[in-house]
């Protein structure tokens, strides 16, 4: 049985835990590896601690047989666009990766987004990150033709995928 709420602030042990390794096994062909040594649970941990007891990002848990198994965040865009919101961050741990899981959280997403009166979602997927991509647009995501450049211990491009709600 699986469960996917808000995150509290009891929560921030295991949100730390999941994108911590999430993360890591997400970019480890992707991302340098002196980069991702440093993404650790306990770092990751207070970074959620903040953010919840600031209110600064909406975060959401998702828990099978009351175990943290994956988490997102989700914002309004600052690209400036209205009525548009971003997901900043969907982690699955790897175990759970092509169950359906995945699906959950993002359909999930989508439906709070609607019901906080949102028309738009995009978020950003790393260009080398084929799987991610081949999910996003499985789930009607389209490249909207934007990239950008991020630093992770080297330069990564990113593309911009949107969905109208």
């Amino acid at each position: 049985m699986h469960e996917i709420r808000w995150a509290r602030l009891e929560d921030v042990e295991d949100l730390g835990r999941v994108h911590a390794a999430s993360y890591r096994d997400a970019y480890k062909e992707i991302m340098p590896a002196d980069y991702l040594v440093k993404v650790a649970a306990e770092e990751r941990a207070r970074h959620f601690e903040h953010s919840l007891s600031q209110d600064m990002e909406r975060t959401a848990i998702m828990l099978v047989n009351e175990t943290a198994i994956g988490c997102l965040i989700i914002n309004p865009s600052i690209e400036g666009f209205e009525s548009t919101a971003e997901i900043s961050a969907i982690y699955l741990l790897k175990e759970y990766q092509g169950s359906g899981y995945g699906t959950r959280l993002l359909d999930w997403a989508v439906e709070r987004l609607k019901e906080l009166g949102y028309i738009k979602v995009i978020l950003w997927v790393l260009q080398e990150n084929k799987a991610a991509i081949g999910f996003y647009e499985r789930r009607s995501f389209e490249f909207d033709g934007t990239e950008r450049e991020i630093y992770r211990s080297r330069n990564l491009r990113q593309m911009r995928f949107q969905k109208a709600l």
